[in-house]
């Protein structure tokens, strides 16, 4: 009620004695359920079509009802399949295959080092030829190691000084290809891993290479952006 009373000018007081006096109702959270089969699921979509939030903050979403069976719930999967994935474009618009780690493997500078050598890296160059190339990735310390930068700094390297941290609107990666990946593959669901990576894989696979070309292409304009916004986020 703080945000209602806020947007319209007045008291927060008279935003809850007008729901409790006027109304009689109250302010409720916004409930969470779970779905229990893929059958449950399909009728939940139905049911709930653009009408809430994939994502709820029970705290901060509410209900203004008169008794908690009016407050819609938002139900989702209490244990949703999850995988890492490791993924490579180039300003080209070449994707390297999606490199899937074990389930449960802490990603740590020993593992980032392996798949840089025996799978970033072969492919890489396979694509570069004798042509220079830039490395970049973010902030995350198994990249930034003592180890991991002895290795990168053998090629050229973005490195952590020159790009801002927390700034996913300067990286590919971010600001396109996982969201894209994660539309296409949320479009059905999936009830194990096996069934959740073969879709990631077929994502990558089928990835057009102009659109990631131009997706690349707009690096330079959010750079300048970024720098108009004085560093603020982009969108």
């Amino acid at each position: 009620m703080k945000a209602m009373a806020r947007d319209l000018g007045c008291y927060e007081k008279t935003i809850r004695d007008c729901v409790s006096e006027d109304l009689m109702s109250r302010s409720y959270k916004m409930q969470v359920g779970q779905i229990l089969t893929q059958k449950a699921d399909e009728v939940n979509k139905i049911a709930q079509q653009a009408q809430a939030p994939k994502k709820v903050n029970k705290q901060n979403n509410r209900w203004i009802a008169t008794c908690t069976s009016h407050v819609r719930k938002v139900m989702k999967t209490k244990f949703p399949a999850m995988v890492m994935v490791f993924g490579v474009v180039r300003g080209e618009g070449h994707v390297m295959p999606p490199h899937i780690f074990e389930t449960g493997l802490k990603v740590n500078t020993e593992v980032y080092l392996d798949v840089m050598e025996k799978v970033v890296l072969p492919w890489i160059q396979g694509m570069a030829g004798n042509r220079p190339w830039v490395w970049q990735h973010d902030s995350a310390p198994c990249h930034v190691s003592k180890i991991s930068m002895q290795f990168v700094n053998r090629y050229d390297v973005v490195t952590k000084d020159l790009w801002p941290p927390n700034s996913p609107g300067l990286n590919p990666l971010d600001y396109f290809v996982w969201g894209y990946v994660e539309r296409h593959t949320n479009r059905h669901p999936h009830s194990t891993k096996v069934s959740l990576m073969d879709s990631i894989k077929e994502v990558f696979g089928n990835m057009d290479n102009e659109m990631v070309r131009r997706a690349c292409g707009r690096f330079r304009g959010r750079i300048k952006a970024f720098i108009d916004a004085n560093g603020d986020d982009i969108k």
